[in-house]
């Protein structure tokens, strides 16, 4: 159960893709190793209220999870859905594909007018997207973790970084779309990531043909497998 940092690591590195998530949040200082084996590893972010879990098999899932609970928890090998889910009094919240920025230099974009968004800002935010609770939202907004590509006082779209460090709700205003702000509004925040040692990486629903055409459009790959994300029923 007590495998070396050096193992967990060598796990992970088997699909760099598909585990840029975990190995970003080890890397970033976001998260940590809460158990490990030679053939899987599980990590607790955002101070336990995540777990992300990447293992060979069922058995060893259950055995990393062991007397560990966790609000969300990202899985690595869909096949053991069923299995956690019933072990775990979890359920599916979404499934979703890795899209992972590998170059050196980012996307050139415009320099619009682009900056964080804060508190102030909350009620807009909640009015904009509604994937998100408004707790949530205001923990971000509050680390400054939200940015608006503003024109005239008017916020014409946004982006942000989850807490788990990766890069998420992009939403352009019905009256804006089609305009480019949604690539203006990645390619930045891209950028902004390369810039602070990072890399650049979302994860995006596999029905939402928009935002995959944008990550190719973007230079971003794909990793094959998907993750899917559990949280307690």
């Amino acid at each position: 159960m007590n495998a070396s940092p050096e193992a967990a690591l060598a796990w992970l590195d088997r699909d760099p893709l598909l585990h840029t998530d975990m190995t970003e949040a080890l890397r970033r200082g976001l998260g940590e190793i809460a158990a490990a084996e030679d053939n899987g590893v599980l990590l607790s972010v955002d101070e336990g209220y995540c777990g992300m879990l990447s293992c060979a098999d069922g058995e060893t899932a259950l055995r990393l999870l062991s007397g560990r609970s966790f609000p969300l928890l990202a899985i690595h090998q869909p096949e053991q859905e069923a299995l956690l889910c019933a072990s775990l009094g979890m359920e599916t919240w979404m499934r979703c594909r890795q899209a992972v920025y590998e170059r050196a230099e980012a996307p050139a974009f415009d320099r619009s007018d682009i900056r964080p968004l804060t508190g102030e800002h909350l009620d807009f935010m909640i009015a904009n997207y509604r994937q998100e609770d408004r707790e949530y939202l205001a923990w971000l907004l509050e680390r400054g973790a939200l940015f608006g590509l503003f024109r005239g006082g008017e916020i014409l779209g946004f982006i942000g970084k989850h807490a788990e460090g990766g890069m998420g709700l992009l939403e352009v205003l019905p009256a804006w779309r089609r305009q480019g702000i949604a690539q203006t509004l990645e390619s930045f925040l891209i950028a902004r990531e390369l810039a602070a040692g990072n890399r650049p990486y979302c994860q995006v629903f596999p029905d939402n043909a928009a935002s995959l055409a944008l990550q190719e459009k973007l230079g971003l790959r794909l990793a094959k497998g998907s993750i899917l994300w559990l949280r307690k029923v």
